[in-house]
């Protein structure tokens, strides 16, 4: 027969939100991304959730674990091109932090329509517009570029 153990009720919460973490941080980005997408689309269907404060909650919550996931979308391979005032040139996304200074990362949208975002985890570069999606590859465009495109 097993010995009895006693716990406090604080010392099972404690063991049980250590469990919660210890799950959720094994979760990757993806299954982040989906499980926001998927209650994102629950939303959609059922705008009185947006009511419930524990719902909102949860897609919050989902969300953030999207954000501290990001880096994991990055694929140092993928090709970038940097369009400057005067030219362009390719780079691999791995290499943009020995060329450009990084003013921080692109988090993934808060709204659950744009879930897929290629660019998600990528660097912000200083000086420059972007990321951008740009059908196989990464783009940045100098402003003076950017400005010039958008008119």
């Amino acid at each position: 027969m097993g010995k009895k153990i006693t716990l406090s009720e604080s010392d099972l919460r404690e063991m049980v939100e250590n469990s919660v973490k210890k799950v959720l941080n094994e979760i990757s980005y993806n299954m982040s991304r989906n499980a926001f997408k998927a209650l994102g689309k629950k939303f959609d269907e059922n705008p009185n959730l947006y009511n419930d404060p524990k719902k909102k909650r949860q897609l919050s919550t989902i969300h953030q674990g999207m954000v501290d996931r990001s880096a994991e979308n990055f694929d140092p391979n993928m090709d970038v091109l940097v369009c400057f005032d005067d030219h362009s040139q390719m780079f691999k996304a791995g290499d943009l932090k020995q060329y450009f200074e990084i003013t921080g990362f692109l988090d993934p949208s808060p709204n659950p329509i744009y879930a897929d975002q290629k660019i998600v985890g990528y660097p912000r570069l200083k000086g420059f517009a972007g990321p951008m999606w740009d059908g196989d590859k990464v783009r940045y465009e100098s402003w003076k570029v950017y400005d010039r495109l958008s008119m």
